[in-house]
């Protein structure tokens, strides 16, 4: 009897264990498809260690797999913002587990708007670094496009500083623009500025890409440095009572102060790309800073992927400023 007894408590045993043995969970499918992220030419193969895990859908925003705030179109409601910030999630931020960075990964048509107001977000909670998740080309094998230590403003025309690594100076331009207007000119161009014979000297460099609509635009712009003279001409002097020959009334050029190359949104997801190739002639060797600007409603896909372009695998790692748009 004794030893039926044990035998039918081992059974019971053996039984209980199989009931109550548990099941791995599946991992949560991700609200943003593979072929739904963007494309860029700078990449990483892994992001951030330990990042705040932040997803946007055309109709919520996500972290760590939560849902956070619902979105209108991929657009924040009026009633979820406080300024510049997205309220819930600055207070999902405040009150869960500190962390250095976010990885994003952010559905391709989510308008800028929304993604700078992330930023500036993550900026007011001392998160200033983050990765998005984007493709690595035209197939579905994904990376990270790493931003270290980007900034945040309200869109502005005040001219944006860098520090010593990343400002770049005026006078660095003129010995690559002839090169910039040949590479800009090789697919998808609009505009490409030619090099002028009169370039203002002295003063610093502002960077900005633009994009808007289906162009994106690199400018260039000289500030800091004393204004330039207009170039007067330099003829004889005149004598009274006789008028100047025609040739002798004639003034050159003001002198350049900026250059603009403006290409089609293809050209930053088309391989070579022109506007790696312009870009890497100034910001090849050395990292450059670069204001982001674009009309609230542009889509998030044509920024990441212009700044994939402009700052490829290879070239050192910018700075990045972003400038929030008006509602």
């Amino acid at each position: 009897m004794t030893r039926l007894l044990v035998l039918g408590l081992s059974l019971l045993c053996v039984l209980g264990c199989e009931e109550t043995e548990e099941v791995e969970a599946e991992p949560e499918t991700p609200g943003v498809g593979v072929m739904e992220l963007p494309i860029s030419f700078r990449h990483d193969g892994s992001g951030p260690p330990s990042p705040m895990n932040i997803e946007v859908t055309p109709s919520e925003l996500r972290v760590d797999g939560t849902s956070v705030v619902g979105l209108e179109g991929g657009r924040v409601p009026d009633a979820e913002r406080a300024g510049n910030l997205i309220t819930k999630l600055a207070t999902n931020i405040r009150t869960g587990p500190a962390r250095r960075a976010a990885s994003m990964r952010v559905h391709a048509s989510t308008p800028y708007l929304t993604t700078a107001l992330i930023f500036s977000t993550l900026k007011e909670a001392n998160i200033h670094e983050a990765a998005f998740e984007v493709r690595q080309g035209s197939g579905t094998e994904v990376g990270y496009l790493k931003l270290a230590r980007f900034d945040v403003r309200e869109e502005t025309e005040e001219w944006a500083t860098f520090p010593a690594s990343h400002q770049r100076n005026w006078d660095e331009l003129a010995p690559h623009w002839e090169a910039m207007t040949t590479a800009c000119r090789e697919n998808h161009s609009v505009d490409c500025a030619y090099k002028p014979e009169n370039i203002a000297e002295g003063g610093q460099l502002q960077l900005t890409l633009f994009a808007r609509g289906n162009a994106v635009k690199i400018e260039m712009n000289r500030f800091g440095g004393e204004d330039p003279e207009p170039a007067g001409n330099n003829g004889p002097a005149l004598i009274e009572g006789i008028a100047p020959a025609p040739a002798a009334q004639e003034e050159e050029a003001p002198p350049a102060t900026d250059a603009v190359f403006t290409w089609r949104f293809q050209a930053t997801t088309s391989e070579p790309s022109p506007v790696s190739n312009t870009l890497r002639e100034l910001c090849g060797a050395q990292g450059c800073g670069a204001v982001v600007t674009a009309e609230g409603q542009t889509s998030t896909m044509r920024i990441v992927s212009f700044l994939g372009a402009a700052f490829p695998n290879g070239s050192p790692a910018p700075q990045i400023m972003f400038q929030i748009p008006p509602r």
